[in-house]
């Protein structure tokens, strides 16, 4: 007979707004860090050896290559476009001229009919 699951159900093992994993990612101890800190110039140099090496798979160079550059300039920043992130931005520019002219209209409904025509500061 099958056992019966307990707690939530359905691909949210957590309550809404609540983190799996409140404390963060574990922190590397210090001596695992340090060890691998020593190999730095030896790997360096691998990467080297391998970007140079012809008879190697251009997959690898690249690859080496890449991990260099990475760890020397820092990443490349990466360019994220969101589509129709225009139109949503003019959609939201003619909702606030809209929204600008009924106000408008409203404030001039408003006053008594021998004021003045109200002046473009005060609506601004």
């Amino acid at each position: 007979m099958a056992e019966l699951r307990k707690g939530p159900v359905g691909g949210r093992p957590f309550q809404k707004g609540q983190s799996g994993n409140p404390s963060g990612r574990r922190k590397v101890p210090v001596e695992v860090r340090d060890a691998a800190r020593q190999w730095t110039e030896k790997a360096i140099a691998t990467l080297a050896e391998v970007m140079a090496n012809k008879r190697e798979a251009a997959t690898a160079r690249v690859s080496a290559a890449s991990v260099l550059l990475d760890r020397g300039w820092g990443k490349a920043t990466q360019v994220v476009e969101t589509p129709g992130a225009g139109d949503a931005i003019g959609a939201l520019h003619d909702r606030m001229s809209r929204i600008e002219a009924v106000a408008r209209a409203a404030f001039t409904a408003s006053l008594p009919p021998d004021a003045a025509e109200p002046e473009q500061a005060t609506l601004q």
